[in-house]
């Protein structure tokens, strides 16, 4: 008994979610192509994409969130910048970013009274 309660256990520990992504917190370069490594050029990439000369895309405001750390504010600022910087250095290590699906969009239903001025 004890023997299947492991592997359930095991097994629902290294399951993924369907249509999920995973990317390394803070991995932001090179643009378009990421290679799953942190170094300098992902700071060089969030102070662009804090300063303004660049916008970020969805999925970069994502990974590029990484403060407060373990509970990011959705915003790119200096504090980013700041446990970016401490995560390269090696003097902490960041979770990776899972990117769970969205749920389909419906169109919103339109009155037949507006469509048809007959009724």
């Amino acid at each position: 008994m004890k023997l299947r309660i492991g592997i359930l256990l095991l097994l629902l520990c290294h399951m993924t979610l369907p249509n999920s992504a995973q990317f390394v917190a803070g991995d932001l370069a090179p643009r378009g192509a990421t290679d799953g490594l942190l170094n300098v050029g992902d700071l060089v990439v969030l102070h662009r994409l804090v300063n303004g000369p660049e916008t970020p895309t969805a999925t970069e405001l994502l990974v590029a969130d990484v403060a407060p750390v373990g509970s990011p504010d959705g915003a790119l600022n200096a504090a980013d910048i700041l446990v970016l910087q401490r995560a390269v250095l090696g003097s902490i290590t960041l979770s990776p970013v899972i990117a769970l699906p969205t749920a389909p969009v419906l169109n919103p239903v339109t009155s037949t009274r507006t469509q048809n001025p007959v009724i």
